[in-house]
C-alpha cells in the first residue's frame, strides 16, 4: 500500500506542476499579442501619415504636370506612389484589426483605448549561472519530470513489493462433543508458474527512460533559458545604439523634405528616394524595439515567471528567492 500510495502520489505531484505552466503560458501569449498589438498601431500611424502625404503629393504632381514642368512618367509614379501608400494602409487596417480580435477573444475590452501601454525601456539585467540554475531547478516542467522518476522510482519498489511472499495466518476455533478445539493454519503462496521477475525487470526499464527523459528536460531548459537571455542581451544593446544615433523624428525630416519638394529644390524622384528611406527607418525602429520584446518576453516566458514580472515590476526573481521556493515533489 506505501509503494502504490507513493507512486499515485508523484503522478499527482506531475500533473501538479505541469498545471501550474498552463498560467505562464497564456499570460506570455496575451503580452506578446499585446506588444504586437501597439507595434501594429505604430506601423498604421506610419501607414496613415503615408496616405496623406501621397495623397497630396499626388494632388500637386497632377498640377505641374498640367503645367508642363514633369513629364508623364513623372506624375505616373507619383500616382503608383499614392496607389501603394493606399494599398499599405488598409494591410495596416486589416492587421491591426486581427490583432484587436486576438486580444478580445481573451477577454480584453472591445475598445483598445483602455488596454494597458508596455513600458518604454525595459530593465537591463544580467543572469550568471547560479540565477540561471535556480531558475531551471524550479521550472514545472522540470519538476515534473522529477516528480514522475519519484514515481518510476515508486513503481520499482511496488513491482517488488508484490514479488515478495505474502503469507497468511488463520485460527480456527470450535466444539466437538465435549471438548473445545482451536486450530492455527499457516500458508504462504509458491509463485511456481511467475515469480514476477519480469514485472521488476520492466519497472527498472521504464525508470532509467524516465531518468534519461528528465536530465534531457533539465539540459534543454537550461539551454533555451541561455539563449534567451543572450537574446535579449544582444537586442538591448543593439536597441540602445539606436537610439543614440536615431535622434531625428520621421515627421522633423517629413517636413524638411516637404519644404524642399515645394520650393522645387528637390526632383520628384528625389523626394520619394528620401521620404521612403525616412519611413524605412523609421520601420526598422518599430521593428526592432518588437524584436526587442519578443526576446524579454521569451525569456520570462522560458524562466516562467511572466506573472511575477506583470505583478511585481520586478525583473526577476533572485536566486535566493528562488532556492527558497518549498515544493513537496
Amino acid at each position: 500500500k506505501v509503494a502504490a500510495y507513493a507512486v499515485s502520489t508523484s503522478e499527482r505531484y506531475a500533473a501538479d506542476a505541469v498545471y501550474v505552466q498552463e498560467p505562464n503560458e497564456i499570460a506570455a501569449e496575451i503580452l506578446q499579442d499585446l506588444s504586437d498589438f501597439w507595434a501594429a498601431q505604430d506601423f498604421h500611424l506610419f501607414a496613415s501619415t503615408n496616405n496623406a502625404l501621397m495623397s497630396d503629393f499626388a494632388r500637386q504632381a497632377g498640377i505641374r504636370y498640367q503645367a508642363g514642368d514633369i513629364m508623364r512618367v513623372e506624375y505616373e509614379t507619383a500616382q503608383l506612389a499614392y496607389a501603394e501608400a493606399r494599398m499599405r494602409l488598409a494591410e495596416a487596417d486589416a492587421y491591426t484589426t486581427e490583432l484587436a480580435n486576438s486580444l478580445i477573444a481573451f477577454g480584453a475590452p472591445v475598445n483598445p483605448i483602455g488596454w494597458p501601454a508596455l513600458p518604454t525601456e525595459l530593465p537591463e539585467h544580467t543572469l550568471g549561472a547560479p540565477e540561471i540554475n535556480a531558475i531551471v531547478e524550479n521550472l514545472p516542467k522540470v519538476r515534473a519530470s522529477r516528480a514522475e522518476v519519484n514515481g518510476a522510482e515508486a513503481a520499482v519498489n511496488l513491482a517488488k513489493a508484490q514479488k515478495r511472499p505474502d503469507p497468511t495466518i488463520g485460527i480456527r476455533a470450535g466444539e466437538e462433543d465435549d471438548e473445545s478445539l482451536v486450530g492455527v493454519s499457516f500458508s504462504i503462496p509458491l509463485f511456481v508458474r511467475n515469480n514476477f521477475d519480469d514485472d521488476v525487470m520492466a519497472a527498472i526499464s521504464a525508470k532509467s527512460k524516465i531518468e534519461a527523459d528528465a536530465d534531457m528536460v533539465t539540459r534543454l531548459a537550461r539551454a533555451e533559458l541561455t539563449v534567451s537571455v543572450l537574446r535579449f542581451s544582444t537586442m538591448r544593446e543593439a536597441w540602445v545604439d539606436w537610439e543614440k544615433v536615431s535622434s531625428v523624428s520621421m515627421e522633423t525630416q517629413t517636413k524638411v523634405l516637404t519644404r524642399l519638394w515645394e520650393a522645387r529644390e528637390l526632383s520628384m524622384s528625389e523626394f520619394l528616394l528620401q521620404y521612403r528611406q525616412t519611413l524605412e527607418a523609421q520601420r526598422t525602429a518599430v521593428e526592432l524595439r518588437q524584436t526587442l520584446w519578443e526576446s524579454w518576453i521569451d525569456f520570462v516566458r522560458q524562466s516562467n515567471q511572466v506573472e511575477h514580472w506583470l505583478t511585481t515590476a520586478s525583473v526577476v526573481q533572485t536566486a535566493e528567492e528562488l532556492r527558497g521556493l518549498s515544493y513537496e515533489y
